[in-house]
């Protein structure tokens, strides 16, 4: 698992390098090292591209459950949705 922003919960390593790959493209393109730098044009277009890539790459009820396992507080509840989710129960 991997963490796209402090925001968005974690996501798997596989789809988070993808959207890194997308991320990059954009920053070569206009010769950036940061997304603040870019234009506002580009900003929205990779804005676009980068939650319809999220949208389809990530199960439907993922933003859900991780929401649901951010609002948790305790670490042991944490751990729990962790092994269910794990072993595949919930």
């Amino acid at each position: 698992m991997k963490k796209v922003h402090r925001s968005v919960p974690d996501v798997p390593q596989a789809v988070a390098d993808q959207g890194a790959d997308i991320l990059e493209r954009y920053f070569n393109r206009y010769g950036v090292t940061r997304a603040t730098h870019l234009p506002e044009p580009a900003k929205i277009e990779m804005l676009r591209e980068l939650r319809a890539f999220y949208s389809v790459e990530l199960p439907q009820g993922w933003l859900e459950k991780a929401r649901q396992r951010a609002q948790q507080r305790a670490w042991w509840q944490r751990m729990a949705i962790w092994f269910r989710e794990a072993l595949g129960l919930e």
